[in-house]
């Protein structure tokens, strides 16, 4: 989903009806991912890149 969604650009909404689940679970599904992300990100000492995965995302 992660993927599919922040690093191809597909839209939750494209993700849903791909995937056959709801939007709601498409976000859910994208925030738990974030946080392992961010959680990783930290843990490596890339602050800094979190910030800018973050701001620059689409």
């Amino acid at each position: 989903m992660f993927i599919r969604c922040k690093l191809q650009g597909l839209s939750y909404k494209k993700a849903a009806a791909i995937f056959g689940i709801s939007e709601g679970t498409v976000n859910s599904h994208m925030v738990k991912a974030l946080k392992s992300v961010k959680r990783f990100m930290l843990l490596k000492g890339l602050e800094l890149c979190f910030f800018l995965f973050i701001f620059f995302r689409r």
